[in-house]
């Protein structure tokens, strides 16, 4: 239903998904090094979206929206250096409406086919490494970036791209361990996701 009163609820369309996805899992140098490759496309027909009416914020159904695109991920062991491993991955997705007409709270048509869905970053990529040994100190350093990101759907305002850093210290002894971790130390603050009952919100 809408998110206005009881008296102006309108049941919305079902949501229908078409999907293709292929991957490929490969092991190198007698395993010490990975390779995995995923692509994927998605049609989402009818996809629920919050919308903001003359009456107030409203949920509709987008007529369809495209998600694709390619994931890469690669690991290696060093094999002369217990426990130690490089990992990395980048992934490119192309997400947009493919149809999709409203009308603005002014009275205006807009169309936005073709347009990029808000907060999906097109580009990002991700760095690893790791030190794990049976025992004794350990650690790991991981850094993440992400690219710009639309805040609307006429792709007319953008979010600066952001990177964000995790790391942690280890001890492992026979029985347990100790661990000291510290996540998203680059205090980096982006939007998440978009409020579906308020314009141009979004959750931090």
């Amino acid at each position: 239903p809408t998110l206005r009163g009881a008296e102006n609820a309108e049941i919305l369309d079902p949501e229908t998904t078409n999907t293709q996805e292929a991957g490929l899992k490969t092991l190198w140098l007698d395993g010490s090094l990975s390779v995995n490759v995923t692509w994927y496309h998605m049609i989402f027909s009818n996809l629920v979206v919050g919308v903001l009416t003359p009456d107030g914020p409203a949920l509709t159904n987008a007529g369809k929206v495209r998600f694709q695109g390619t994931e890469v991920e690669i690991g290696y062991a060093f094999p002369f250096l217990e426990g130690f491993s490089l990992y990395g991955g980048y992934a490119h997705h192309d997400s947009i409406f493919k149809q999709f007409t409203f009308i603005t709270p002014d009275g205006e048509f807009r169309n936005v086919a073709g347009k990029r869905l808000e907060l999906d970053p097109r580009d990002f990529w991700n760095f690893k490494f790791v030190l794990a040994p049976p025992q004794g100190f350990g650690g790991f350093a991981a850094l993440r970036h992400q690219n710009h990101r639309p805040l609307n759907r006429r792709n007319t305002f953008y979010t600066p791209s952001f990177y964000q850093f995790d790391a942690g210290l280890s001890y492992v002894w026979n029985c347990f361990q100790l661990s000291v971790i510290g996540r998203n130390l680059t205090d980096a603050r982006p939007y998440t996701t978009e409020s579906e009952i308020g314009d141009s919100q979004f959750y931090v």
